[in-house]
């Protein structure tokens, strides 16, 4: 009953001010004297979003320092694939080519990148290491108040402390010369989620991939959360999704920890705000901190003692609206009205708007608890909210197969007393290319899976270059021991590019010992000149990552195999490679997936690489692994289409196209069949699916 007549007085001030008439706090609390201070303070909020909506914008913090700094040329080199070396500088003429150097002398100013409520972002270049990094600056606006001086140290310490591949490393905390407190971190490229959530045509598009991203916020918020440091200003311009599809929660400045062991962390009551155009999406700095877009009840009204893990469940929740409606729960262009509709937690749009948006029921009603007005009500902190989401997104593959098969049988039956035999058959090749497609997909996913571990790989090496053998055997160990269908994994360099000292570094770790127990085998002339061989060749040559054709590594493992490589780069150069190796004995499990689907009993299925070489088949005299282990050289799909017309013009497509299915003589039996095929987009290779004549007959 309190908050709704402190509403009721607050709307009154409201109405009687934009008339020219203040009422006196006192007189509107005549008859609830103990309301008087709380009206007060949120008075004050209004008067303050009124002051700050007349403030004139800051001039842009390079202007400002570059009115400071020596002039002088930096000189970037280019970036693989531009055109013409690149000059970047701070000069406030935006046609000069002059840079500017930092005090410190370590480090170059290479342009702006970003700014929020309390700094700037800044593209710079650490001279000692060659390497570009992210430099952070407090602005100048805010440089004479110790509290977000204190914060902006809290920042760099709390991120600095927080170890995630969400999180973006922080280098190093110092001080220029003139006071100015910077610290910095990687820069990270890529684009931020607000952008890309922008470009989207409609909010439906694409929303697998955003609720995978979504679902890498939640664990690194919950990693933040086992540490007790909550973030508070979450939402999609805070989170940044990489060019390589790494995701890592930006910003924070406002971070807080929670019960921190002999410190008792007060903030001040104080309200500060920014114009109303940064409360659709910018940070406010003060004891209301965050973007009130986003920003949980709690959180808007102030109640600092009262903010916990929860007011990030709340902003996660913002998020995933925004995801599902293509907006934030609270849409405002005006500072007072935002206000309001954060600290009453108006949610009555959001909600009407997730009910309409289309989304699976369970995930609305996820959204709609992490949005709940009362904190008990939403899920304890992200960890729980992670857990919840991925076991809803590991549900989704299934609901939707369960789907799409009741789909298929529904029009079916709403066919069966017109053209029956017709409507059937039709209805059955859908399906049968459905299926197909899914197969591929799921294939492709689990493909995906397995390349990330060759990633993790790759970017171990990047991050240094100090690696000895036992630490290196010690990470590729526990990689293979946490994903058993691989079978090996390896590292190779270029002369001298592991160590100067050291022509040749090859290892690699494998199971090959009894009962597949892992062992180590160092590679090398002249029992295994591996620079010499295609996996490593051609990723060296082209600098991209690839599947390799099948083939049997005699000397590495003799398990008949296929490959996927990455290039490894050191110093803006390729000096070597990361690969996983996975036995062909693998796709086996094919048959198990089709049989699954019921596809019919004399249907099968095999996997052909880009060339058409046979990966796997279920007949022995096409398998690559049995040909192999009796020496006899792989088969090739287009050798088999001798003179027939049909057949060579559906291998054809086969190798051209992404999917598709077409009839043609099965040259394994000599009889008509159907055959369906689909691309596995990340190796390149085709999954090809053969079901007898007889099987599709009505």
């Amino acid at each position: 009953m309190a908050d709704a007549r402190l509403e009721d007085l607050l709307q009154s001030w409201c109405r009687e001010n934009e008339q020219g008439r203040a009422p006196a706090v006192a007189d509107l609390c005549r008859e609830c004297p103990e309301l008087a201070d709380e009206l007060a303070r949120r008075i004050d909020v209004m008067r303050r979003l009124d002051a700050a909506n007349a403030t004139p914008a800051t001039v842009g913090v390079l202007q400002a320092m570059s009115a400071c700094l020596p002039p002088g040329r930096v000189i970037q080199l280019r970036q693989p694939g531009e055109q013409q070396e690149t000059t970047l500088g701070l000069s406030a003429d935006a046609g000069s080519e002059s840079g500017v150097t930092l005090p410190a002398g370590r480090y170059q100013f290479l342009g702006e990148i970003g700014r929020g409520g309390m700094g700037a972002v800044l593209k710079g270049r650490d001279v000692d290491l060659g390497r570009d990094i992210a430099v952070k600056l407090l602005l100048d606006s805010h440089g004479s108040r110790p509290e977000l001086l204190q914060r902006f140290v809290e920042e760099a310490r709390i991120a600095g402390q927080l170890q995630h591949p969400g999180i973006v490393p922080v280098y190093e905390l110092g001080q220029f010369p003139d006071q100015r407190l910077y610290f910095t971190m990687k820069l990270v490229r890529g684009q931020t989620l607000a952008k890309l959530l922008a470009e989207r045509q409609s909010a439906s598009d694409d929303r697998p991939r955003f609720l995978k991203i979504f679902e890498q916020i939640c664990q690194t918020i919950g990693y933040a959360h086992s540490r007790g440091v909550i973030h508070r200003d979450l939402k999609p311009a805070n989170v940044m999704v990489g060019a390589f599809g790494e995701v890592q929660v930006m910003d924070w400045g406002l971070a807080k920890v929670l019960n921190q062991p002999g410190e008792a962390t007060q903030e001040s009551a104080e309200l500060a705000f920014a114009p109303a155009a940064q409360h659709r999406g910018e940070t406010l700095a003060g004891s209301v901190m965050g973007t009130l877009a986003y920003m949980a009840p709690e959180q808007a009204r102030g109640e600092v003692a009262n903010l916990d893990e929860r007011c990030d469940v709340f902003g996660l929740g913002a998020i995933l609206c925004e995801i599902l409606t293509g907006a934030p729960p609270y849409v405002s262009t005006d500072a007072k009205q935002a206000y309001l509709h954060a600290t009453r937690a108006d949610l009555a749009d959001a909600i009407a708007r997730l009910d309409a948006c289309g989304a699976d029921s369970d995930l609305v009603a996820l959204t709609r608890r992490c949005l709940a007005v009362e904190r008990a009500d939403r899920p304890r902190d992200a960890g729980a909210l992670a857990a919840e989401l991925t076991a809803y997104l590991n549900s989704v593959e299934a609901r939707l197969r369960h789907a799409e098969l009741a789909g298929v049988e529904a029009r079916a039956r709403a066919e069966e007393e017109k053209r029956r035999r017709e409507q059937t058959v039709a209805a059955q090749k859908e399906l049968q290319r459905a299926l197909t497609r899914q197969v591929a997909e799921r294939l492709e996913g689990e493909l995906g899976r397995l390349e990330m571990v060759a990633h993790a790989l790759g970017a171990l090496m990047n991050g240094r270059d100090d690696w000895e053998d036992p630490q290196l055997t010690g990470w590729m160990d526990e990689m293979l021991r946490r994903e058993e269908r691989i079978f090996g994994l390896c590292l190779a360099f270029e002369a001298g590019r592991f160590r100067s000292d050291r022509e040749h570094y090859g290892l690699y770790e494998f199971r090959g010992g009894p009962g597949g127990s892992i062992e180590t085998k160092h590679l090398g002339p002249p029992t295994y000149p591996y620079r010499e061989l295609d996996w490593y060749k051609s990723v060296i040559e082209t600098g991209k990552a690839r599947w390799t054709e099948p083939f049997v590594d005699r000397d590495g493992g003799d398990i008949p195999m296929v490959c996927y490589t990455i290039p490894l780069t050191r110093n803006g150069s390729i000096a070597g490679v990361s690969s996983l190796d996975l036995s062909v004995k693998y796709f086996a499990r094919l048959g198990d997936w089709l049989r699954e689907l019921d596809f019919g009993q004399q249907s099968y299925g095999f996997v052909i690489s880009r060339s058409g070489v046979f990966i796997s088949h279920p007949q022995p005299e096409y398998d690559f692994a049995t040909l192999a282990s009796a020496e006899k050289p792989p088969r090739n799909i287009t050798t088999l289409a001798g003179t027939d017309q049909a057949f060579r013009s559906l291998t054809r497509r086969m190798l051209e196209e992404t999917s598709g299915s077409g009839t043609a003589i099965d040259p394994s039996t000599g009889r008509p069949a159907t055959w369906l095929f689909a691309r596995v987009k990340p190796a390149g290779w085709t999954f090809v699916v053969v079901i007898d004549a007889s099987e599709t007959e009505a």
